[in-house]
């Protein structure tokens, strides 16, 4: 699976900071 950014649409936040922003 690709890592993309769920935590901003923008995608602003790293695919690190994305794991802990999983709403």
């Amino acid at each position: 699976m690709e890592h993309v950014c769920v935590c901003s649409r923008a995608c602003a936040c790293s695919f690190l900071n994305n794991l802990t922003y999983l709403e």
